[in-house]
């Protein structure tokens, strides 16, 4: 036998016990659900020009509570799945945290929120119809600005100030315990309790204007406590 017949025989068995090792009832499945969250932020902002200097800092929490989640995921065994999960915050609002006897300030809109995030679980049995989930995720975040922010870029721009006008950029990593109950061999119901970290960068600009330097920057930091529920089918 030559050694080309060889290597096809090879190739062809290793594909065989390949297709072995897959588990056999491998299935991709897509969701998608409802959110509940609470922020807990924080927000740091310094600008200069020449010698001035302007910082501010405070505690703040988010406007709306409500978001949406759609999913997919991929069967890697009996245990473990990935995928994928894109999770739109709606229209996304500051609101500064004050001490109880002071007026609470209006809610500072910044835009439209999206999250992308890559997403891994762990499934195990609890009983024949209930199955414990634990999920870890790893995303980017795309904050389309709108309302103030998007006055406040309009306002720097007309002074000369090179901002950049498209989406604000961030990354975000979260935890996720929750419980999946098969109603049938296709449809699932699921709630996921979730906690998460997100970083946004808003403004990050030093430039020269009419001569004078101008710097600006400003971040966010947030702690996100959610509850996901959705349904699940498997194709």
């Amino acid at each position: 036998m030559s050694a080309w017949m060889r290597a096809v025989r090879g190739g062809v068995a290793l594909g065989v016990v390949g297709a072995l090792a897959l588990p056999a009832a491998a299935q991709d499945a897509v969701g998608v659900g409802g959110m509940v969250f609470i922020d807990d932020g924080q927000l740091e902002d310094t600008e200069r020009r020449s010698i001035l200097e302007d910082r501010e800092s405070f505690p703040f929490g988010s406007d709306g509570l409500l978001g949406a989640s759609v999913w997919w995921l991929r069967e890697l065994d009996q245990r473990f799945r990935a995928g994928a999960r894109v999770s739109w915050f709606g229209s996304y609002a500051l609101v500064e945290d004050v001490d109880d006897d002071e007026d609470e300030p209006d809610p500072i809109e910044y835009g439209h929120l999206l999250e992308v995030a890559g997403r891994g679980e762990l499934v195990a049995g609890m009983t024949d119809a209930v199955d414990l989930v634990l999920g870890g995720e790893l995303g980017l975040l795309f904050l389309f600005p709108g309302g103030d922010l998007e006055a406040e870029i309009e306002a720097l721009d007309n002074q000369g100030v090179d901002v950049w006008s498209g989406p604000k950029l961030g990354w975000s990593a979260k935890a996720t315990a929750g419980a999946r109950w098969r109603y049938s061999d296709r449809l699932a119901v699921r709630g996921d309790l979730g906690l998460g970290y997100n970083a946004l960068w808003i403004f990050d600009t030093d430039e020269t204007v009419q001569g004078i330097r101008f710097q600006k920057q400003r971040d966010l930091e947030i702690w996100r406590y959610s509850l996901t529920l959705g349904v699940e089918v498997s194709l």
